[in-house]
């Protein structure tokens, strides 16, 4: 088992059973056909490009000259997680 592998299995030792089927469920309909689809036909040209998720396909939430870490610490104030 490589070194990721197991520390896949670190992070989600102790979840409930219904974290559990979630985490499948969206690896199944979500990760497999991703990675199914990138890896069947395509060119290696197009394999070195970053894959997406979502819907949003690259485009930009954050205003120019905005810096999103400006907020962090409130941030982690809030979910109350020290530093």
């Amino acid at each position: 088992m490589s070194t990721l592998q197991m520390e896949f299995m670190e992070t989600i030792e102790g979840l409930s059973d219904d974290i559990m089927r979630i985490l499948l469920e969206v690896v199944k309909q979500v990760v497999l056909p991703l990675d199914h689809k990138e890896s069947v036909g395509s060119s290696s040209e197009h394999q070195s490009k970053p894959r997406r998720m979502g819907s949003l396909k690259g485009q930009r939430l954050i205003a120019e000259g905005y810096d999103i870490d400006e907020s962090n610490d409130e941030i982690a104030k809030m979910f109350g997680v020290e530093k």
